[in-house]
């Protein structure tokens, strides 16, 4: 039994425009894997995974204030406020027996998020052509656990990870912000326009939804292939953006209504980095490495204004840009067709007739351009997930 108290309070300034504040206790079902799945390993047979079907339901406390304003009888502006507080998250603790022959996961309610922003929108409600609206978010993401994500029955082996520095700067996580915004045009043709053809009129009553979304791509933490204290989040991953497109248009047939629907997404199909691509992790780092991020002392890459999820366009043949300290102390081998950043000079150079010389500058330019330097995944088949897909399909209303 559990109690899920709303309220809601809106409060008219003038005939136009309002203050409202909302507040709500919201609970939802976790991931029934959570709740019900006994895993088995394949080859001895020991259980590696225990579902906790006493778990409490995760549940969310919001509070939101905003004012509404109208104009010209046809535009909205909404601005708002919001938290929530969510607890109960399922977290997946290890247990370990004394002599390491057991190792089990199982999942505890010890997790948890705090979720806070504020949103901007601009709507047209009204309209025989046009209506849809513009929105932008700024949301700010901590998340945590209670307690330690392993409990080894072993007290030395325990009382060492409970100590680990690392450890505990994985119990919370710092906020990111991640804001986001999204665009809805919808294009509706009325009921009497166009010419009649054959008792109906082909251009009437069409709907066109245009849905457009951006993301910040949010932050990577980079050292370099390491890891290194106090370095947390310090590179920017590439920005999400989506563009879907809807169209419909419902015939009426005697006394039943058919919807002609046409779903398309990801329009523009664009390229989206996924990291499933990659083979192993040094498969991930020769990717990481590649990248020319923006100058910082926390990693050695190429200094350049790349960011984690760009990527090398299909077709476009690889040529390393390989980075030393100084020439003097490079001991690998050269490669035939790359070229050498020497860091502590900003120089870019090839090796040629025995020696070092300066690189082409129009042919570096020519590499950087088309990114040719990053060493893409090896699996290409997963390196771009979520291509245009288009759903045609027709509703028929009895």
């Amino acid at each position: 039994l559990s109690l899920s108290p709303r309220l809601g309070v809106s409060f008219p300034v003038t005939s136009v425009s309002k203050l409202y504040f909302n507040y709500g206790h919201f609970r939802s079902v976790p991931d029934p894997n959570q709740l019900y799945l006994i895993e088995y390993e394949t080859a001895s047979g020991k259980i590696s995974e225990v579902a906790n079907p006493n778990m409490p339901l995760p549940k969310t406390i919001a509070y939101e204030i905003g004012y509404e304003q109208s104009f010209f009888d046809q535009f909205l502006v909404r601005t708002a406020g919001y938290y929530k507080d969510v607890s109960n998250l399922p977290f997946d603790v290890r247990y370990i027996s004394r002599n390491g022959q057991v190792g089990y996961d199982f999942s505890q309610p010890d997790a948890f998020e705090d979720i806070r922003g504020f949103e901007l929108t601009l709507a047209r409600n009204r309209g025989s052509w046009l209506t849809g609206f513009v929105n932008y978010t700024y949301s700010v993401v901590s998340s945590g656990y209670f307690g330690f994500r392993r409990i080894s029955e072993n007290t030395t082996e325990q009382r060492e990870f409970e100590n680990s520095a690392a450890e505990q700067q994985r119990a919370s996580s710092r906020p990111v912000p991640r804001p986001f915004g999204r665009i809805n045009l919808d294009l509706n043709t009325p009921d009497d326009f166009g010419p009649m053809v054959g008792g109906l009129r082909p251009l009437a009553d069409w709907r066109a939804s245009l849905i457009a979304r951006w993301q910040d791509g949010g932050k990577f933490t980079w050292a370099g292939g390491g890891s290194k204290p106090g370095v947390l989040n310090n590179v920017d991953n590439r920005d999400f953006v989506g563009l879907d497109l809807r169209f419909t248009r419902t015939f009426s047939v005697g006394t039943r209504d058919i919807t002609f629907f046409a779903d398309v997404f990801n329009l523009t199909n664009r390229r989206q980095f996924s990291f499933s691509g990659f083979v192993d992790g040094n498969d991930q780092l020769n990717y990481l490495r590649s990248l020319h991020l923006p100058e910082s002392p926390d990693y050695p890459n190429i200094p350049g204004s790349d960011r984690v999820g760009d990527f090398r366009a299909p077709g476009v043949e690889f040529v390393p840009i390989r980075s030393f300290q100084t020439r003097d102390a490079f001991s690998g081998s050269i490669e035939d067709n790359a070229f050498y950043y020497e860091l502590e000079t900003d120089q870019y150079l090839v090796f040629e007739n025995g020696g070092w010389q300066p690189a082409s500058m129009s042919a570096v330019q020519e590499v950087l351009d088309s990114k040719a330097y990053i060493d893409m995944p090896n699996q290409g088949f997963l390196t771009f997930l979520g291509p245009r897909n288009v759903y045609l399909g027709l509703r028929i209303s009895l």
